[in-house]
C-alpha cells in the first residue's frame, strides 16, 4: 500500500501577534484521517499563536499508511508605543511637544496629524488627544494615544470710577 502524499499550506506563515492564520492538509489518497500537534482531526485548523511555532501533521491512509508534514508560522511582535510630552496642560495659544519612542528598531510611525516624525509641536485650541501608529519593518502595528489639556485664558475686565484725575 502507497504512503499518502502530504501537503501542508498556510494562508501566512508570518503573522503578527494576535492573528489568526489557517492551515490545511492534503492528501493524495482519498478518505485519508488527519491528527494534528494541536489534537484536531479536520483538514484546515485555524491558529493564533502568540509565539513561532510548528504546527504538524499526520495522514493516515484508509489502509493505515502515515506520513507527516509541518509548518512553522512565525510570530512577530506588535511594537509597543510610549508618548511623552513637555506638558500635558496649556493655556490656549501655547505649544505642548510630543515625542513617541517604540520598542522595535525601525518603527515607522504616523500621528492624527498625519506628521511621520518621532517628534511633533502640537497647539490644540482645546483639549484634544492626539494618537499615533507605529508600524515595525515586519508590518506590525501598535498604537498609543496622549491628552493635551487646553486651559482657556482669563478674561479681564478693567473698571475705573474716572477715566481722568486732576494731579
Amino acid at each position: 500500500n502507497p504512503l499518502p502524499v502530504v501537503n501542508v499550506n498556510a494562508t501566512a506563515t508570518e503573522i503578527c501577534d494576535g492573528e489568526t492564520v489557517t492551515i490545511t492538509a492534503t492528501s493524495d489518497i482519498p478518505g485519508s484521517t488527519y491528527l494534528w500537534t494541536t489534537t484536531e482531526t479536520t483538514p484546515n485548523i485555524v491558529v493564533s499563536p502568540s509565539s513561532t511555532t510548528t504546527y504538524g501533521v499526520t495522514v493516515t491512509s484508509p489502509d493505515g499508511c502515515t506520513s507527516t508534514a509541518e509548518v512553522t508560522i512565525t510570530v512577530y511582535p506588535n511594537p509597543v508605543l510610549n508618548i511623552t510630552a513637555n506638558t500635558n496642560v496649556i493655556c490656549d495659544g501655547e505649544t505642548a511637544d510630543l515625542t513617541v519612542t517604540s520598542d522595535i528598531p525601525g518603527t515607522t510611525f504616523l500621528w492624527s496629524t498625519t506628521e511621520t516624525t518621532p517628534n511633533i509641536s502640537v497647539s490644540p485650541s482645546g483639549t484634544t488627544t492626539y494618537t499615533v501608529t507605529g508600524t515595525s519593518p515586519e508590518g506590525c502595528t501598535g498604537t498609543a494615544d496622549i491628552e493635551i489639556t487646553v486651559n482657556p485664558l482669563p478674561v479681564v475686565n478693567v473698571n475705573a470710577t474716572a477715566t481722568e484725575i486732576c494731579d
